[in-house]
């Protein structure tokens, strides 16, 4: 049973997924208030280029509102909300009502801090065991995970966010099975390394890009505008330019509004829509993004990765892991490269980021038996 985030619901097509929602079990009274609370901060926290429907929207805005604002009693909830907005959201009353429901014999969630954080929570009152699958190396600053297991990308990751005291050690045990979004490319990890260097003599550069992104310095999640989104995009059309290379866009898919993209097409960059596993990034020269979970995987298929601002991205640190050819820096629009040994690379991406194929029989006996038996 999964409830999906909003962004997300409609890839969970299979008929052998049973899709719920944060209001599937919350009356029409409770819902009809809530419309009417989501209303008031609406344009404060919805993001129009998301694709969410607006009454969805409304509904999670105004649930999560109301049920943070009794959780914490209204002047501490006051106080949360003006520092930090809907990144303090913790719908626990709703989220009773669905474990009440359902009765899940275990949960799985990330460490995102809001709905995610509120299952946990429940999950640990009734004693119901679970595993947060962190995200990459790093987390949200005043979220402190806690949970019957955490599991890490690797060893590297478990020591950047304990570094930074996201983790309840005391409650929590921690596991390395690496992250199960990377199951579907294991094997690819055996590329043709001849096909790798003809990408030596492609003249293009495909641009992975999202619609937001965590600003590792600020602790703060960036969602730009459309205005922002094609400036950077001319900034590395111009930048590529200077080499002699052409600049393709792939966007996230929720990026990809008629509005940005025609103004894409304006300043003359080519757009590619192609899923992520049907792109064979060996056919551009370069692959560029900042710390999407994609560029891992383009990485193990064979990319030549340029990082963008990778001062700010502590939480994909490509560059200091040696996975990166080079960085773009947006403040001086300077690219610089470095020397990647090519022998044996996917070796090394793999050996890096602990993504080896080894590590999906682990996980799959994980989430099978040692999620529910102590070893």
């Amino acid at each position: 049973m999964i409830l999906p985030l909003l962004t997300a619901k409609d890839e969970f097509k299979d008929e052998q997924y049973e899709k719920i929602d944060l209001w599937s079990f919350t009356s029409a009274s409770k819902l009809e208030e809530a419309v009417n609370i989501g209303g008031e901060i609406f344009f404060d926290h919805h993001n129009p280029h998301s694709g969410i429907d607006k009454l969805e929207s409304l509904r999670y805005l105004g649930l999560s509102y109301m049920d943070s604002e009794q959780f914490y009693g209204k002047a501490k909830w006051q106080k949360k909300y003006s520092e930090i907005g809907r990144q303090a959201f913790l719908p626990i009353n709703t989220m009773e009502s669905i474990f009440r429901e359902i009765q899940p014999a275990a949960l799985i969630t990330t460490n995102s801090p809001r709905a995610e954080r509120a299952a946990q929570m429940v999950a640990s009152e009734i004693c119901t065991p679970g595993v947060i699958f962190t995200d990459l190396f790093s987390g949200v600053p005043y979220y402190k995970m806690a949970s019957t297991y955490i599991n890490f990308l690797n060893r590297e990751a478990f020591k950047c966010i304990n570094r930074l005291k996201l983790v309840d050690q005391k409650h929590s045990r921690p596991t390395f099975f690496g992250n199960p979004l990377f199951i579907r490319i294991f094997d690819a990890l055996n590329f043709d390394n001849e096909l790798c260097r003809s990408s030596l003599h492609r003249r293009k550069v495909l641009h992975i890009d999202s619609h937001s992104y965590l600003d590792c310095i600020s602790r703060k999640s960036i969602f730009r505008s459309t205005e922002e989104t094609v400036s950077e995009v001319n900034l590395l059309r111009e930048a590529f330019e200077k080499l002699g290379l052409e600049l393709v866009w792939r966007p996230h898919p929720a990026q990809a509004t008629d509005e940005l993209i025609e103004r894409i097409e304006r300043v003359d960059v080519s757009i590619d829509f192609s899923q992520i596993e049907d792109l064979d990034p060996r056919s551009y020269r370069f692959v560029v993004g900042r710390n999407s979970t994609a560029l891992i995987e383009l990485l193990l298929r064979g990319a030549s990765l340029i990082q963008i601002d990778p001062h700010t991205h502590s939480d994909m640190p490509l560059v200091k892991m040696g996975v990166a050819s080079g960085k773009l820096i947006t403040s001086t629009k300077k690219i610089e490269m470095f020397e990647i040994e090519e022998t044996s690379f996917d070796e090394r991406v793999a050996d890096a980021l602990n993504l080896h194929p080894e590590n999906l029989i682990k996980l799959q006996h994980f989430l099978r038996k040692g999620l529910f038996v102590e070893a």
